[in-house]
């Protein structure tokens, strides 16, 4: 391994205030030009900066950098980044498939149908979507 890249730190930040592909760039600009910064790269979906920087850089120089150029931005916290999405349950598919089956035959089988029973199938459609 590189011994000048076990010396970096990561830095990641909430960056507010961009509004397209233009801005990204201006803020990756001004973190690369704050001095001990090795890499900065802005995700404009998520509005975060990760920075590859010297040990002992102060992250409020990079927020100040930031500010510089016209946006706003705060280091993230560790409970301010996105917890991992869970798997969607089996047993959530199950029960679409137990509900949407009835609503399927009723709709196929007895089409056209009385009034009453388009809203009977209202209940479990809508706990399907």
């Amino acid at each position: 391994m590189n011994s000048a890249a076990s010396d970096r730190q990561e830095t990641r930040l909430k960056v507010q205030g961009m509004t397209c592909a233009a801005c990204v760039r201006r803020v990756e600009r001004a973190l690369t030009r704050t001095e001990g910064t090795v890499e900065a790269t802005v995700n404009f979906a998520t509005h975060e900066a990760s920075v590859s920087h010297a040990p002992g850089l102060d992250p409020e120089s990079l927020v100040q950098a930031i500010e510089k150029a016209g946006y706003a931005a705060h280091p993230l916290e560790a409970e301010e980044e996105a917890p991992p999405e869970a798997p969607p349950s089996p047993g959530n598919l199950i029960l679409s498939a137990l509900l949407t089956l009835p609503v399927f035959v009723v709709s196929m089988a007895l089409h056209p149908g009385p009034e009453w029973m388009n809203w009977a199938m209202t209940l479990p459609a809508a706990v399907v979507i």
